[in-house]
């Protein structure tokens, strides 16, 4: 699949990289542009899709324990959840439900729920469930003290997110700076980047820049992350 934001970068990349140096150095370079690119670019997908289901996760074990207090079945608590949350998390709980309908045992169709969703929070949730079913015990309170500690953790991150704001801002307003003067000095005086645009020497300086741009967008992400 083609995604826009990497096609676009290997094209830059391929343009830039064969004017400073050959043209098949220049389509290798853009390719592995694109690669890169796109494998960033599902990563984020996948990401934001977790935050998702780390987000409706707390919820969820309390729609599901409510289910179980009343006596439902456990398949039909699954059931509760998955019609209770459109999103990922639900959509994970339907293959669950389905799973279970199609004869899978419910051991497996939670280890294999598990192996889909890259979440400790949501291993927890499928461990005490499987380990509910072998030993028995008070499920009900369980998934309630997992749901409070799951939100107070989600209380403690937005605090570490607040705490650095202040640097995940000033790395953006560092990186906007020098796009918003080039984009200015294109539409007032375009000839004084031809310099930037058609010479290799210019070309090698703006790849340059543009690598060392996203290199430090990436360690200030990485410093600033607040761990799942």
């Amino acid at each position: 699949m083609l995604l826009p934001v990497p096609t676009l970068a290997g094209v830059v990349a391929t343009y830039f990289v064969s004017g400073a140096t050959h043209y098949l150095i220049g389509l290798i370079a853009g390719v592995a542009i694109f690669l890169f690119t796109r494998k960033a670019y599902q990563a984020r997908e996948a990401q934001k899709r977790l935050e998702q289901i780390e987000h409706d996760l707390p919820q969820a074990i309390n729609v599901f324990a409510r289910a179980i207090s009343a006596g439902v079945p456990i398949e039909r608590a699954i059931l509760s959840v998955k019609n209770a949350f459109d999103g990922p998390l639900g959509q994970e709980f339907e293959r669950m439900h389905d799973a279970l309908l199609l004869g899978v045992p419910f051991q497996q169709a939670l280890n294999d729920s598990a192996k889909r969703v890259d979440s400790g929070n949501f291993q927890y949730f499928t461990a005490i469930l499987s380990l509910n079913a072998e030993t028995g015990g008070p499920l009900v309170e369980v998934l309630t003290n997992l749901s409070v500690g799951l939100r107070e953790k989600q209380k403690l991150d937005k605090k570490v997110l607040v705490l650095t704001a202040e640097p995940r801002m000033a790395a953006r307003v560092v990186t906007g700076i020098p796009i918003a003067l080039l984009g200015m000095q294109f539409v007032k005086q375009p000839e004084q980047l031809e310099f930037l645009i058609n010479h290799p020497t210019g070309q090698q300086v703006a790849l340059y820049a543009l690598v060392s741009i996203s290199a430090g967008l990436l360690i200030i992400r990485r410093l600033t992350k607040v761990g799942q």
